[in-house]
């Protein structure tokens, strides 16, 4: 076979998966059925590159000893898992771990990784705006939530990935105007979704932010977050205020989600009691007269204590620290846009980071596709950085 030919097959099957790669953050924000099918479709043009021609379009990356750690603390705690809660299905989800590792190699040039950060805060934005419009337009009851998918919260914790770079980019770097309409978009349906966890999460974010480009700056967060509450109207205002009312329902049922973890982490300190769905074992660690029963603890350190044990925590901690270096040391990019968008991606990290406080939101399979993609994309600029 001439050596033209077979250039130009490879070529395109590597424009393919870069495309495949680019259609994750157009589809995540509204169908998890296309972003499976686009890192399905992915993974294949990488099998294909890999045994043609020899060309694996991989690449190591600082976090790959936590993924590995986490997968086999997973593994385990499916082995040693208690009869109700020994489902090996959500093993599944350690398959979206080669997502990292094909964005962090197909998408390093600085151009492609801007256009894959530029498509996601863009698709989510538009999303955002599209919900939003038609909420509005629609009669709903008092206190109905956004959401564009299963779940606000899948929506909520989608936008709070965005926000932060659409934030960043409109404060200091190219394109500010396209960027603040975008985060015009993401704060609005931030509000309409009524997630308390969400909107935590934005100034963390911002701290974060400013914490590492202008610390002198960070006095002013509690005057704008007062001012933000005033501007919220009153049903909203006095929905932020619950925030901080141990007495209020779902305040009261997440304590008692934490407390009811804890007790099966005693339990099963080494290996968790297993990845399924927390609900048959509930009411048996639950609080004497626990009226709702949950299959998951709206907290992502505790579910994983509950469910995967010290191990599993331990290994969690170590992915989380390691993702946390690959977003920072992404800062160094070459354009301001670029730069921005990684400063952005460190506000993003903290809000996911700060939401998973309150929410299950690493459990959430938008949510941990985003987050995966996001990931890969900072690594592909912190190795273009090292070039």
């Amino acid at each position: 076979m001439n050596a033209a030919p077979v250039s130009r097959w490879r070529e395109r099957t590597e424009a393919g998966l870069a495309a495949s790669l680019y259609a994750i953050p157009l589809t995540v924000s509204w169908t998890v059925a296309g972003a499976h099918i686009a890192a399905g479709l992915a993974a294949a043009l990488a099998l294909l590159l890999g045994g043609c021609w020899r060309r694996w379009p991989v690449v190591r990356t600082r976090a790959d000893y936590a993924f590995l750690a986490f997968a086999v603390a997973a593994c385990l705690a499916a082995l040693f898992a208690l009869p109700p809660t020994s489902d090996p299905v959500p093993l599944k989800k350690l398959l979206l771990i080669p997502i990292v590792h094909l964005v962090a190699c197909t998408l390093v040039p600085p151009q492609r990784a801007r256009t894959a950060l530029r498509l996601y805060v863009g698709a989510v934005a538009l999303t955002a705006a599209l919900a939003s419009t038609l909420f509005l337009l629609q009669h709903h009851p008092m206190g109905d939530r956004l959401r564009s998918t299963t779940h606000y919260m899948t929506l909520s914790g989608l936008l709070v990935l965005a926000w932060p770079m659409a934030v960043a980019v409109a404060a200091r770097g190219p394109h500010r105007r396209l960027y603040a309409l975008a985060t015009a978009a993401l704060t609005l349906a931030l509000v309409l979704t009524l997630t308390r966890g969400a909107w935590l999460s934005l100034p963390v974010a911002v701290v974060a932010m400013l914490a590492r480009t202008r610390p002198r700056w960070l006095y002013l967060v509690p005057g704008l977050m007062l001012a933000s509450y005033f501007l919220l109207p009153p049903a909203y205002r006095e929905r932020l205020r619950t925030s901080f009312d141990p007495t209020y329902t779902s305040n009261s049922d997440r304590l008692q989600m934490w407390q009811t973890g804890l007790a099966m982490w005693r339990d099963r300190p080494v290996t968790g009691v297993g990845l399924g769905d927390l609900q048959p074992l509930y009411r048996t660690y639950a609080p004497p007269g626990v009226e709702r029963v949950y299959g998951h603890l709206h907290n992502n350190w505790v579910h994983v204590l509950a469910t995967m044990g010290t191990l599993g925590i331990l290994a969690f901690g170590w992915l989380m620290l390691q993702g946390g270096r690959i977003v920072h040391a992404a800062h160094a990019a070459a354009t301001p846009e670029l730069r921005a968008l990684a400063l952005g991606g460190w506000g993003s990290f903290w809000a996911f980071q700060t939401m998973g406080l309150f929410e299950w939101n690493f459990g959430d399979v938008e949510v941990t596709i985003a987050f995966y993609f996001l990931l890969g994309v900072f690594a592909a600029l912190e190795r273009s950085t090292q070039r």
